[in-house]
């Protein structure tokens, strides 16, 4: 019995890992990308990495890494919105306050637009067609600005 409740601790733990996107370190990028069942292409740029996750069904998500690993913004569009849950980590809980809904997700076509000194969200569209980012102002590199994400 111990090493049933040992086995249940250590995969719910496991699946908490994998949440920790916006904020959290590059590591997560291959949990992200089998979750979204997605190829991965990584592009170096002068102060950040870009890595591009696109799915068969035409899902593409983006996680902006600086030098240090850390994810300070990620981009998506597709036909749907993808996991909120698991593209913003510990930031979902903000994105539910300010959004005012229960669960994180927005139904209909609704525009999403959160805008704090410590998180930036926006995201928008229509069935099949949705667009949308979020960062984190102050994990920002020098001359990057939310045009560089959409």
């Amino acid at each position: 019995m111990k090493h049933v409740m040992l086995i249940g601790f250590l995969a719910a733990t496991a699946s908490l890992a994998a949440h920790a996107t916006l904020g959290g370190t590059v590591d997560t990028v291959e949990q992200d990308r089998v979750q979204f069942h997605a190829q991965v292409k990584a592009t170096e740029r002068a102060a950040f990495t870009v890595h591009e996750m696109s799915s068969a069904n035409g899902l593409v998500v983006k996680e902006y890494a600086d030098r240090d690993g850390t994810v300070f913004a990620v981009s998506w569009s597709g036909p749907w919105r993808p996991d909120m849950q698991q593209l913003l980590g510990t930031y979902f809980s903000s994105f539910k306050h300010d959004t005012n809904t229960a669960n994180g997700k927005i139904a209909g076509r609704h525009p999403i637009n959160v805008q704090r000194d410590d998180l930036v969200i926006r995201s928008e569209g229509h069935m099949r067609a949705f667009t949308g980012y979020a960062y984190l102002p102050q994990k920002l590199p020098a001359g990057l600005t939310a045009t560089d994400f959409q």
